[in-house]
C-alpha cells in the first residue's frame, strides 16, 4: 500500500492535534509543514521529525512540493 504524504499550513493548537496520531496509521505520513511564524515551525519540526527541506516559511512552498499528497489547512477559515 503507498504511503499518503500529508502536509500542515498553520501551525496552531488544531495542527498539532491532528498531526499526533500519525504514528497509528500506517499508510500516512506528516512529511512537511509551513508557518509564519518560525518559533512555531522549527518547534513542530522538531516535536514531529520532520525534515529542515520540509519545513516552509512560505505557504506556497509547500503547497508546490511535488512530494506531497494532501495538504490540510489548519488556518482560520478566515485565511484560507
Amino acid at each position: 500500500m503507498k504511503t499518503i504524504n500529508w502536509g500542515i499550513i498553520g501551525l496552531g493548537n488544531i495542527a498539532y492535534k491532528f498531526s499526533k496520531d500519525f504514528d497509528k496509521i500506517e499508510n500516512a505520513r506528516l512529511l512537511a509543514v509551513a508557518s509564519k511564524d518560525d518559533t512555531k515551525l522549527q518547534k513542530f519540526g522538531k516535536d514531529f521529525n520532520i525534515e529542515k527541506k520540509f519545513l516552509f516559511k512560505n505557504y506556497q512552498d509547500l503547497i508546490f512540493c511535488n512530494e506531497l499528497d494532501i495538504v490540510y489547512i489548519a488556518l482560520p477559515n478566515s485565511l484560507h
